[in-house]
């Protein structure tokens, strides 16, 4: 190993509480100084409990059981305080939410540098700095929580940033980012790397790593099974790739597949939806229509109001006016909480269960066990059925929802980001199982950012471009303008 590596690993062993086997065996590599890593590989195969290695959350935070040496500059992550830790590595999590502490953008940036005594006359320029850093200036004096999921992102950078950390770990950065914010992702993920800070990203999503990041390490259940550069990795043959369940490296080359669908009738219709928050408008006169036997992407950039709509289409949120119709029958908040249902983006707020089967078996009391066992095979989670839902993988817990939304007979499915954390394998895995339920006549809508999917699966694509704007392409045969709808 290189003397000048800002990060070592040698013969790590990690295993959880909750969990039967190890999550990390004998995994061993260095980063050198100023040079950026992404870890990729299937689902539940390690890469976010590489990172935790490496910050030192898996044993300090998590409870994990861990053997090796873990090295980060001159500090032993084992014996070193979280504290010491934090000053040297800055950690952005797949969900930015979790790591916010104040509800301003100010105090949320100033947060940190209070916690290492920074000097408060020089608070200020720091957060200034910080801030200007990712781009989000428009962000100060705003508050958190309504933020869209980009500018959460950019706000959590730029709380790490102003610590000034040498080593950043990204775990799932683009997983909920339209693609606008993932380009701007990209390249601050390339000024880091310039100004000499050494990067190590867990992603399923590639393509805005390729020319950024330096190698690519592939892991499959637990372990390190190769390592790749940008030009090798986009050298593999399309099937290889898919054997390794690694994502697209270029969106450009994705072609729309076979279209599985017989469209039925009205599934869901939209007619003059007028909705507004805190003072703002969020839509006024919205008209589209989602049929059913279709999957429908809905997409538009963060902060546009597509979760929002999701919620009012199934009764968690009241119109200002206008109707909505499934099909063809005017349906009230009451009544479309009955015949809707959402597959949220947190995951974590639809598992209630104590264990996988507990989980599916709260939804279907009295589906055969067969049944349940079938369902569970099909999105390769039969194996962990015993497994508490908490300690399951952020591709896993996913997965999960969806099973469960199969499990629920309403004629409308909305789900937001259900690829988001998700392999090429497991992503083509919800894709079927959503054709499944397209096939039995049902409206499945699906809120997204994820070209490839939208290619894999997606009969039409609404674009909500404003307040009262939504435009419907055909999957088929507009990709190039689908592309650019997702990029603006």
């Amino acid at each position: 190993m290189s003397d000048s590596a800002a990060i070592r690993l040698d013969g790590i062993y990690l295993s959880y509480p909750a969990s039967h086997t190890p999550v990390l065996t004998d995994v061993s590599f260095s980063i050198s100084s100023g040079e950026a890593v992404a870890i990729v590989g299937p689902s539940g195969c390690g890469k976010t409990s590489v990172t935790r290695v490496v910050n030192g959350l898996a044993e300090a935070y998590y409870g994990g059981s861990l053997a090796g040496c873990v090295q980060v500059g001159s500090l032993d992550v084992r014996t070193a305080r979280l504290s010491e830790i934090g000053r040297v590595v800055g950690s952005v999590f797949q969900d930015p939410r979790s790591q916010f502490f104040a509800s301003l953008t100010e105090d949320e940036v100033a947060f940190g540098m209070e916690n290492y005594g920074v000097a408060h006359e020089l608070l200020d320029a720091r957060v200034d700095a910080a801030l200007a850093f990712v781009k989000a200036e428009t962000l100060k004096g705003r508050s958190i929580h309504p933020m869209s999921n980009g500018e959460k992102q950019k706000l959590a950078i730029a709380s790490v940033n102003a610590v000034k950390p040498s080593v950043y770990v990204f775990d799932e950065p683009s997983s909920n980012l339209d693609m606008a914010s993932v380009e701007a992702l990209s390249c601050l993920m390339a000024r880091l790397k310039n100004q000499g800070c050494t990067i190590v990203v867990a992603e399923h999503r590639i393509h805005y790593l390729i020319g950024v990041v330096d190698r690519f390490v592939y892991m499959d259940g637990g372990s390190i099974v190769a390592t790749y550069t940008s030009s090798e990795l986009m050298a593999l043959a399309e099937n290889r790739r898919a054997e390794l369940g690694i994502r697209s490296p270029r969106l450009d080359r994705l072609r729309a597949g076979a279209r599985f669908f017989t469209t039925t009738g009205s599934g869901l219709a939209i007619r003059g939806l007028r909705y507004s928050a805190a003072s703002r408008v969020i839509f006024e006169g919205l008209d589209f229509e989602a049929r059913s036997g279709c999957i429908t992407a809905i997409v538009g950039r963060n902060g546009i109001g597509k979760t929002t709509l999701a919620k009012l289409v199934c009764g968690l949120l009241k119109e200002k006016g206008g109707s909505i119709f499934i099909r063809d029958v005017p349906m009230s908040r009451k009544s479309r909480r009955r015949a809707a249902y959402f597959v949220m983006q947190n995951t974590d707020c639809q598992l209630f269960g104590d264990s996988v089967w507990d989980e599916l078996r709260m939804n279907a009391p009295r589906l055969p066990e067969d049944d349940l066992r079938a369902i569970l095979d099909d999105y390769g989670l039969l194996s962990f059925k015993d497994i508490h839902p908490m300690a399951l993988s952020g591709g896993q817990k996913q997965r999960l929802t969806i099973a469960v939304a199969e499990l629920i007979d309403v004629p409308v499915i909305i789900l937001d980001e259900p690829t988001s954390g998700l392999d090429y394998r497991s992503m083509r895995k919800v894709a079927a199982r959503l054709r499944a339920l397209a096939s039995k006549g049902k409206a499945v809508l699906v809120i997204t950012h994820d070209f490839e999917f939208i290619m894999e699966s997606c009969d039409k694509a609404i674009h909500i471009k404003g307040s009262g704007q939504a435009i419907c392409f055909d999957v088929g045969s507009c990709q190039e303008r689908i592309l650019a709808a997702l990029a603006s």
